[in-house]
């Protein structure tokens, strides 16, 4: 009978090929008996995970014009048809005429389906006898179409080789669904078919935990989530894989999952993964199909890629590799891409999945003469030493390339080390040092040179050998290990003057310099610095001059000669722009804005970076843009501009994290918390410090920790909060006696006697600040002498001795005026004026607090200014002008509470409860003295507290009432309890 032969009425015949269970049915239209085909193979047993795959079916299906088609798309073993038939059994209801499903074979040990054959089969399932299917391809395909139209059904077609094969099984303007899985991708049918396409990937971890825990009970697979994890890992989270791996523990309930992933580890990971009774099953199996229909040309170059150790490559590193032309080879990977064997990346790069780079790496192995595999691999290898030098040479577009191929650089010289040839390692160690300390990759930098510094010393080339140990020691020094670092650049002197290379001797006398430099021994950095600086002048070698000249900038800032500082930076910037080198300019004027503000010249600090910052960002300096722009914040922040300063220092967090210098991000986070503590808002500051120290630890940056940690301190300390302040400079000090930082120990020191003296600590305090005095005087740092002799000078107010506080106030002005620091002088004037009320000289005590706020205004520093206000209410009250302290007092109060200085709060409060007292304001003397009493118990400022307590008992007895003066009595025989040992 033909396809369009009559149709008997009331009766029905049943093909031979109907499918058993399908519903029967009459095609009243004359087209043929038709049924209602249910052919979905059985769902998967245990399908776990890809709920955000599943809701997307269900929204592209439920936003769908009729007749649409869906591609599912994705490598081989990551679950297509597994998702498409589970995801089709819950459709299902929604297609009452059936659904069909054809394995189109397109990636089979059988031959695929020709279109001819597929629409037989079709035309079968939809009840029509062998006799009435036609012979002709398009009448096969006008008879589907007939009999699909009008009616809704759900057809799956599964393993397609190509758009071409599928297109003349879509039923066109019908209204059923499609869904097609292939290893390839489909775009034919979404350019002429407007096909929604549908890419599976690996399973997520939760989702390779659930497929495991479905297949192997959830009891079991809790007992050891850590090894689910592993094997996971172990097969890629591909669902075939770790279904095939699983398979294995269910059939054993005595074996472990840990147990399975030491096999894994162990053993060939493709072999295990496979089913003794179906190697079509396997893994490999999966593979082999879709590496067999490749092109000579593409399955010779997706061999190679097995070879490659990192994570990604690009059409140029492949070329390399294959030794054939970079067009040719993009072209291979793009076919490989749509074959689903290697994912295609943004900006050009290709991966592979790890399984599959096994299996490439493999079939590599075993199809090619070893001869060819070794030359290929030293051909790569060479590629990126060749790759590296080259785009090292221009550094304005070289970050990029070095950021994008940083992993697999770093895994070519394991590789190196491994197969040879050696001196790779240490070349391409010496390649990506430049940038892996511009971007502080610490622990790569450190690994390749010392994979390098083993290769040279086993070859015994004396040159590399140096220059690794150069490199280690800066590398070194840069996370604080300073011992470390002297060692290997001492060791790298004695092979440069074996040499006879002047330059790398002086290099490391450079380097030397440095580390002696940051710990405080001055006199032997600035004598290292001359040696190098007289070999780099004799050999001329302008560029080394200019990086001495900034060295012992850098030792004179520390010292606090700062004017010496600056002019050995003007020296160096002279050479940087005579060698027209952008970058050592741009370095040099921001150095020379740091200096300026250690000066207090914030106008001329602030015009040197803002002229660095251009250079940076035209060099393509990324990591020099960030620390320029955190340097502009900070200046900011001296001025009193805090709103720009943060904003600054926001664009400079931005671009740490963009090229992840975690040690820059740790530094600005430290910006943002002094801005914030200066404000007042301490409580976001302290969360930006906690979030520095935590970057601080994880990348191992003792110096920075050290500072961080110092920081918070202040934090504290300004808050009047003296208990936790001290326990952060006690960690800070322990930070910097291990790695052996003295300027930080003095700094620490000076930290630790400030809160000792706020605790009431006196004779400790003294002893720390002396102790401090005399670290900073044999390191000859004048502005640490002058901030020592400053609070000595506190801590002998505190115990009485006026006149000699005055002396060390005056001792420290001299050198803050020598040294030009603003912030210091102010802090000094408002300390000797303390000291000469105390002398009852009020004139010249009047006259320092008057130098010490407008100093303070001029900086915009709210918080010197409340303490100079207080200062002078206190002088004025001794006057007897009580109309002027009430005003000062008043003012530093409002300041206070502006910046949330509570310390200084608790002091005008009481200062005005005094004043209102005086006044016979005993209602408003006594409502001050109860609110500062709460602020100095608060900040466990046990003097304040007591000297307040003692007032208020006193006026209580004034007021007549004994109850609340006994109450004060017992307050205060508490408070004296902790008063501690003044010494």
């Amino acid at each position: 009978m033909s396809g369009n032969g009559p149709v008997f009425s009331g009766e029905v015949r049943i093909s031979g090929d109907a499918v058993m269970g399908d519903k029967i049915v009459v095609n009243a239209a004359g087209g043929g008996r038709t049924i209602t085909p249910a052919q979905l193979p059985h769902d998967v047993a245990g399908f776990a995970g890809r709920r955000i795959l599943l809701s997307r079916l269900d929204t592209i299906v439920a936003g769908a014009p009729a007749g649409t088609v869906i591609a599912v798309q994705g490598m081989p073993g990551v679950g297509k048809t597994s998702l498409a038939v589970h995801w089709a059994y819950r459709a299902k209801d929604r297609f009452p005429d059936g659904q069909l499903y054809l394995n189109l074979r397109g990636h089979s040990e059988r031959a695929a389906l020709s279109a001819a054959e597929a629409l037989g089969q079709l035309l079968r399932g939809l009840g029509c006898s062998a006799s009435e299917v036609p012979v002709d391809l398009e009448e096969r395909a006008a008879l589907y179409r007939s009999m699909l139209d009008g009616r809704r059904l759900l057809i799956v077609l599964d393993d397609a080789a190509n758009a071409a094969q599928v297109r003349d099984l879509l039923p066109g303007g019908s209204t059923c669904l499609v869904l097609v899985t292939s290893r390839v991708r489909l775009i034919g049918l979404l350019v002429t078919e407007g096909a929604a396409l549908l890419t599976v990937g690996v399973l997520s971890p939760s989702e390779a935990r659930e497929l495991v825990a479905a297949m192997l009970g959830s009891d079991r697979a809790a007992r050891e989530p850590d090894a689910v994890d592993d094997l996971a890992r172990l097969c890629g989270h591909l669902p075939l894989a770790l279904r095939l791996a699983t398979a294995t523990l269910v059939v054993r309930p005595d074996g472990t999952v840990a147990g399975l992933v030491r096999d894994l580890e162990r053993r060939d990971r493709l072999a295990l993964l496979t089913v003794e009774d179906e190697p079509e099953r396997a893994v490999r199996g999966a593979f082999d199909l879709s590496y067999r229909q490749l092109e000579p040309g593409a399955r010779r170059i997706f061999r190679r890629l097995g070879l490659v150790e990192g994570p990604d490559l690009s059409a140029e590193t492949a070329a390399a590799l294959a030794d054939r032309p970079v067009a040719v080879v993009r072209t291979a990977l793009r076919a490989l891409a749509d074959a689903n064997l290697v994912e295609a990346r943004p900006q050009g790069r290709y991966a592979l999945h790890d399984l599959l780079h096994e299996y490439a790496r493999e079939r590599c192995l075993a199809e090619e003469p070893s001869r060819a595999v070794r030359s290929a691999v030293r051909r790569l290898l060479t590629w990126y030493v060749s790759e590296a030098r080259e785009r090292a040479s221009s550094p304005r577009t070289a970050l990029a390339w070095f950021e994008a191929e940083r992993a697999n650089l770093v895994a070519a010289s394991r590789q190196a080390s491994r197969t040879g040839p050696a001196e790779v390692v240490w070349q391409l160690a010496e390649a990506l040092y430049g940038f892996l300390d511009l971007r502080r990759y610490v622990d790569e930098n450190l690994d390749l040179h010392r994979n390098g510094l083993a290769e040279a010393r086993r070859k015994g080339d004396k040159r590399a050998a140096a220059q690794m140990l150069q490199h280690l020691a800066v590398t070194y020094r840069e996370v604080g290990r300073y011992a470390e670092s002297l060692d290997h650049a001492e060791l790298s002197l004695r092979l440069w003057r074996s040499l006879g290379n002047a330059s790398g001797e002086a290099a490391a006398y450079n380097s030397m310099a440095r580390v002696h430099l940051l710990c405080g021994r001055y006199t032997t950095s600035l004598n290292l610095c001359e040696k190098a600086l007289y070999l780099r002048s004799q050999i001329g070698e302008r560029k080394g001059e200019a990086e001495t000249l900034d060295n012992i900038a850098g030792v004179y800032w520390r010292m606090g000669r700062y004017e010496d500082s600056l002019a050995q930076l003007d020296q160096a910037l002279e050479i940087w722009r005579e060698l027209g080198d952008r970058r050592g300019e741009a370095e040099a004027l921001t150095n020379s804005a740091v200096v300026h503000d250690g000066l207090g010249h914030y106008d001329e600090a602030l015009a040197a970076a803002r002229l660095s910052l251009p250079i940076r960002r035209e060099t393509g300096d990324r990591y020099g843009e960030g620390y320029t722009l955190d340097i502009i914040a900070y200046i900011k922040r001296s001025l009193g501009r805090y709103t720009e300063a943060l904003e600054d220092a926001a664009a400079s967090l931005e671009i740490q994290r963009q090229i992840g210098n975690r040690h820059g991000e740790a530094a600005t986070l430290c910006t943002i918390g002094a801005v914030r503590t200066v404000h007042g808002d301490y409580e976001d500051a302290l969360r930006h410090y906690e979030r520095s120290l935590r970057i601080r630890d994880e990348i191992g940056d003792l110096p920075g920790k050290a500072f961080t940690l110092d920081a918070i301190s202040e934090a504290f300390w300004r808050q009047g909060r003296a208990t936790p302040s001290c326990n952060y400079a006690e960690r800070a000090l322990e930070i910097r006696r291990e790695i052996g930082d003295r300027r930080g120990q003095g700094e620490s020191l000076i930290a630790l006697a400030r809160v000792q003296r706020r605790l009431g600590s006196y004779g400790e305090a003294t002893l720390l600040a002396r102790s401090a005095l005399e670290l900073h005087r044999e390191i000859e740092n004048r502005h640490g002498q002058a901030a020592a002799l400053e609070e000595l000078a506190r801590c002998r107010r505190r115990l009485g001795e006026h006149a000699r506080s005055v002396l060390s106030c005056g001792e420290a002005l001299r050198i803050m005026n020598e040294i030009s620091d603003l912030r210091g002088k102010a802090r000094a004037l408002d300390n000797r004026a303390r000291a000469r009320r105390h002398l009852r000289e009020y004139a010249l005590a009047n006259d320092d607090a008057r130098q010490a706020l407008e100093i303070s205004r001029s900086l915009g520093d709210k918080h010197g200014q409340s303490r100079s206000l207080e200062c002078l209410a206190r002088i004025a009250f001794a006057e007897g002008d009580h109309t002027t302290a009430r005003h000062n007092a008043t003012e530093a109060l409002t300041l206070c509470e502006e910046t949330h200085n509570l310390y200084g709060l608790g002091m005008a409060l009481h200062l005005l409860g005094v004043l209102a007292e005086t006044g016979e304001d005993l209602a408003g003397a006594h409502r001050l003295w109860e609110r500062a009493a709460h602020v100095r118990q608060e900040i466990e400022d046990v003097h304040g507290e007591l000297a307040t307590l003692e007032r208020l008992a006193s006026l209580n007895v004034r007021l007549g009432r004994p109850d609340e003066a006994d109450l004060m009595l017992r307050r205060l025989t508490r408070v004296r309890e902790r008063l501690p040992n003044a010494g």
